[in-house]
């Protein structure tokens, strides 16, 4: 997982990981934050994208037989309230944009979001497949 690819590469094998930042930010809160002594913190952006962003998505089906109260759940997971939660207990980034990002996670250093339409994924998740499989990646 995430911790053991942010062990590996303080221990020299590999030179780069890709890894969630709440790992990060747990890590350095933790007997492990000596890890980071050798490492930097580093969110890509070019001229054409920013930082991709995990995002964790929910929906309601059409005949589901609690649809009010899963409606009631959608709306609090995305009210201030809990994006407080996520943001201040887990240290994921807010998926709305007027909540305060905690400063553990301000500290990793500044980025700027990809605003690739998260619609765009499911377009290209068969090539994204589809070239995982021919270059043998696991």
């Amino acid at each position: 997982g995430d911790r053991d690819q942010i062990k590996a590469i303080a221990a020299g094998i590999g030179d780069i990981a890709i890894v969630n930042s709440y790992y990060i930010v747990n890590m350095l809160n933790s007997d492990n934050r000596g890890l980071f002594d050798s490492l930097g913190i580093y969110f890509p952006k070019d001229e054409e994208m920013g930082t991709h962003f995990n995002i964790s998505g929910a929906g309601l089906l059409q005949n589901a037989p609690n649809a009010n109260n899963g409606k009631k759940l959608i709306e609090f997971l995305v009210s201030d309230k809990a994006q407080k939660i996520y943001a201040h207990t887990n240290f994921e980034y807010p998926v709305v944009n007027t909540i305060e990002v905690p400063v553990e996670l301000k500290k990793l250093g500044p980025y700027e979001a990809d605003s690739t339409n998260v619609y765009e994924y499911g377009l290209l998740s068969y090539k994204a497949i589809r070239l995982a499989d021919r270059v043998g990646w696991k």
